[in-house]
C-alpha cells in the first residue's frame, strides 16, 4: 500500500472529525443560548438530534485523540483542533 495513500485516508477521516466536532460544538453553544422551542419546525429537529449530539459529543474526542496519535502528536492537524474543540464544547456544556 502506498504511503501517501495512507496519508489521505488519515487527512479525510480528521477533515470529516472536524466537521463533526464543528457541528456538534455549534450545536450545543447556539443551545445554550437560543430557544429551539419557540418555532415549530427547529424543536422537531431539536428534539430528533440530541441523542446523537450526546453520543457524539462523547464519542468524538476519543476518535480525535486516535487519529492525533496516528499523527505523532503533530499540533498542525485536524484530529488537533478537532481535540480542541470538542473540549472546549464539553467545559460550555458542564460550566454552564
Amino acid at each position: 500500500m502506498n504511503l501517501k495513500h495512507v496519508n489521505y485516508k488519515i487527512n479525510a477521516s480528521g477533515r470529516k472529525i472536524l466537521s463533526l466536532s464543528l457541528f456538534v460544538g455549534l450545536y450545543w453553544i447556539v443551545g445554550q443560548y437560543y430557544n429551539y422551542n419557540k418555532f415549530i419546525v427547529t424543536g422537531i429537529i431539536s428534539e430528533l438530534l440530541w441523542l446523537p449530539m450526546i453520543a457524539a459529543v462523547f464519542i468524538l474526542p476519543v476518535l480525535a485523540f486516535y487519529g492525533w496519535v496516528l499523527k505523532k502528536f503533530s499540533i498542525r492537524c485536524y484530529p488537533f483542533f478537532s481535540l480542541l474543540i470538542t473540549l472546549i464544547t464539553l467545559t460550555i456544556i458542564f460550566t454552564r
